[in-house]
């Protein structure tokens, strides 16, 4: 899958971050990260799209 297709996330983007710099150790594009991550996204009371509700 290309890189700019991957969003790295977690509960608060600290863990995240730890992913992405795992990520260019490994020598592979560092994919983008979601720094509100998952506290932020479950407050903002906007509907989860997904490949259904997104017509993929």
């Amino acid at each position: 899958m290309p890189t700019d297709r991957i969003i790295v996330h977690c509960g608060s983007g600290v863990t995240a971050c730890h992913l992405l710099l795992a990520a260019d150790y490994a020598g592979l594009d560092i994919p983008k990260l979601y720094v509100g991550s998952w506290s932020e996204w479950s407050r903002n009371n906007k509907e989860m799209v997904t490949a259904d509700t997104a017509g993929h």
